[in-house]
């Protein structure tokens, strides 16, 4: 069937595209060898099992006039709805419920799902993306003596344009040393100019020092998942799209359950070891609290299903990767059976009021699982 996403003219458009990155789209049309075609052919399969009839408003957003927002989130989207289809679950399309219109609407052997996807933009996702930003601004210099990034915050809606003036000005006379900084609205960039010239001009950013990252981002987890339950009162599925999360699927884990602190016995006695450090149980997970985040979050949260997808890292297949973590909180306790082999985090028991045991099923490493296309 003919191309829905890469047609014949975004294809020649991402031929003609100046260097460096472009859009989005345009950056997957013109990727080349191996995993460049992977992902096209991906994307292309997945788009096609959407209806004719909606594919207009599903794929809309997979267009050179949408951001490269829109076009990341709706290709998850896709990526998911085709990895539960393979997986053997029955998946409609933005369906109208009452007058809200959900992502999916899964069902298989009886069981009916609300799936609301929702993108997390995780930091190394955008501290990378601050740095497509002012190379982009700078595509017009040339210069034997590019810059090396040092310090780099640059808020999305901010413009570049005195940097961009800033730095042809400060190339056109002697090289300073050192590190210099910029600073208008929204703009903070910190950088030096290597005195040693290159032998043909070249882009004005040689190299970008990325900054550490401590801890993981559950509270951008957290803020996600809150964001679909106050929208949607009925019970759904939170899906999250993990793009450059730290901690990855343990953010989620840490986001919903709470963290698991490492406890160090401390002997008192002077008599020795108090014991070995170990790690204790889940604390202040996103359900626990009187708050109406939590309240929402223990009514209307079904489960959590993080996927990320893309190329393998110990291969050359395309994967989508995922994982289900139920609510313990729901009554009765669901099981998710119809989403086996997706590894799955269920409740176990209830020790007491307030403690709840989970087990994984299946109970192989949960991070090792992933779906090839």
């Amino acid at each position: 069937m003919p191309a829905l996403i890469f047609t014949a003219e975004v294809l020649e458009q991402a031929r003609e595209a100046p260097e460096p990155p472009t859009p989005l789209l345009l950056q997957w049309a013109g990727a080349s060898g191996d995993a460049g075609e992977r992902l096209r052919e991906q994307l292309e399969r997945a788009a096609a099992l959407v209806p004719e009839e909606q594919r207009a408003r599903v794929l809309g957003p997979l267009s050179l006039r949408s951001t490269d927002d829109q076009v990341r989130t709706a290709a998850g989207g896709l990526l998911l709805a085709k990895t539960l289809s393979e997986l053997g679950w029955s998946v409609l399309y933005e369906p109208t419920i009452g007058t809200q219109t959900p992502d999916l609407l899964v069902r298989k052997n009886g069981a009916e799902y609300v799936v609301e996807v929702r993108r997390v933009l995780g930091r190394y996702e955008i501290d990378t993306r601050s740095f497509l930003v002012v190379q982009r601004a700078l595509s017009a210099i040339r210069t034997k003596t590019p810059l090396h990034l040092v310090h780099l915050d640059v808020d999305g809606a901010a413009s570049l344009k005195r940097f961009a003036a800033h730095v042809a000005e400060v190339l056109a006379g002697p090289i300073p040393a050192g590190v210099h900084r910029f600073s208008s609205p929204g703009v903070n960039i910190a950088y030096s100019i290597e005195p040693t010239e290159l032998e043909e001009p070249g882009p004005a950013v040689f190299s970008w020092q990325p900054p550490m990252i401590y801890g993981d981002d559950a509270d951008l987890v957290e803020a996600a998942i809150n964001e679909k339950l106050r929208a949607y009162k009925q019970p759904i599925i939170v899906a999250l799209d993990l793009v450059g999360v730290a901690g990855g699927f343990d953010a989620v884990r840490d986001a919903f359950y709470g963290a698991r602190p490492i406890v160090e016995p401390i002997d008192l006695t002077g008599t020795g070891r108090a014991g070995n450090a170990r790690l204790g149980p889940m604390q202040n997970g996103m359900l626990v609290g009187r708050d109406r985040n939590a309240q929402r979050a223990r009514e209307r949260l079904i489960a959590v299903l993080p996927f990320s997808w893309g190329i393998g890292r110990s291969t050359e297949a395309f994967e989508v990767s995922a994982q289900l973590l139920a609510n313990p909180a729901t009554e009765p306790p669901h099981a998710f059976p119809e989403f086996a082999p997706i590894p799955r985090f269920l409740f176990s028991e209830r020790q007491a009021a307030d403690t709840i045991m989970m087990r994984w099923e299946p109970p192989a490493d949960p991070t090792s699982w992933s779906h090839v296309p």
